[in-house]
């Protein structure tokens, strides 16, 4: 989530490294805030990623642990098998008597 951050604090870090060699203490108390901002940084960076791993309770890929299906896609990912409302008949194939529900008697 925050890749290109973390490389810019990463050469941030080496150049206050490279720094060190020959800091005066004025130097060294400011590279050392600087440092000290950037731990801070990287700690909220940390959280909020935390946080979004909770919220998608998949891990750091962001898929979805399986739970309640969806209702429109349902439980494996695949759409759900939609029959038609009327059935073409194959005429090659014997079709059933209709069954009569209700006969009026008259």
């Amino acid at each position: 989530m925050f890749e290109k951050r973390r490389r810019e604090m990463e050469a941030r870090r080496a150049e206050i490294r490279a720094l060190l060699k020959d800091a005066t203490d004025e130097e060294l108390e400011r590279l050392e805030r600087e440092l000290d901002d950037l731990d801070a940084e990287e700690a909220v960076m940390n959280r909020k990623e935390a946080a979004s791993g909770r919220l998608t309770r998949g891990g750091s890929s962001g898929d979805p642990v399986p739970g309640a299906p969806n209702p429109i896609v349902g439980r494996n990912g695949a759409a759900p098998r939609i029959w038609p409302i009327c059935r073409v008949s194959d005429p090659k194939r014997p079709q059933p008597e209709p069954t009569i529900l209700h006969r009026s008697t008259a």
